[in-house]
């Protein structure tokens, strides 16, 4: 009688830590809508929401404050696998707060890494970008 193989194999339906999801998976999702607001009149401190989409309806955003003068990304913020309702919420908030309008993904993915990318050859290295 042959044995058993003691090696379980792995379920590709076993949750994912968070971190491992956005290093690993998020990037995968469609791009859904984008946010930005008016840096201008915001003495360049720009704020800039990117959400993807889940098959389940749900979303992943992330919300980067930067620094378009100097810093580049100051500070980000990721909200995992949201239902729709609780990012319609951060969402208005979001808007009366800083002023977001929508916009391409193309405007935020450039503010955000040519913002990275000005502050390191200035020899500032910002924080990690999602």
């Amino acid at each position: 009688m042959a044995k058993k193989s003691s090696k379980k194999k792995q379920s590709n339906n076993q949750p994912v830590s968070p971190l491992v999801f956005l290093r690993d998976k998020v990037r995968h999702l469609p791009v859904g809508k984008c946010y930005i607001n008016d840096y201008k009149d915001a003495e360049g401190l720009a704020v800039v929401l990117v959400t993807r989409l889940h098959p389940n309806g749900n979303l992943t955003s992330a919300l980067y404050e930067v620094d378009m003068y100097c810093l580049g990304v100051k500070n980000a913020f990721v909200f995992i696998n949201e239902p729709p309702t609780r990012f319609q919420k951060r969402l208005s908030e979001l808007e009366n707060t800083f002023g977001l309008a929508e916009t391409e993904y193309d405007v935020c993915h450039n503010m955000v890494y040519g913002a990275v990318e000005f502050a390191r050859e200035a020899g500032i290295n910002p924080i990690a970008c999602l």
